[in-house]
């Protein structure tokens, strides 16, 4: 469950970071996923439902998040109209 929990407060930030009304750390969660590969992070953020609620390209949108979002739980990327994010070594030692 510890991984579960990093994904709640991660949807959170995510959320907060973006600011919106109708984003809520819920609809976030939910959207959550997993990389193809490790190497690109722990998880995934498919930006098309995203775009769509906030009027904005989803490749353009997860360029903007990866560039806005500044967590001590996390460092954000993105990949295309994906935003992926990396949970720092010392949160994942913390959570297991």
């Amino acid at each position: 469950m510890p991984f579960f929990n990093l994904k709640h407060k991660l949807a959170q930030q995510i959320a907060t970071s973006l600011s919106h009304p109708e984003v809520t750390p819920e609809s976030i969660f939910q959207e959550l996923g997993t990389p193809p590969n490790l190497e690109m992070g722990h998880i995934a953020l498919p930006c098309f439902k995203l775009g769509k609620q906030l009027n904005k390209p989803a490749g353009k949108l997860a360029m903007d998040l990866a560039k806005s979002f500044n967590s001590p739980l996390a460092i954000a990327s993105a990949a295309g109209p994906y935003t992926n994010f990396k949970f720092h070594p010392d949160q994942l030692f913390e959570a297991t």
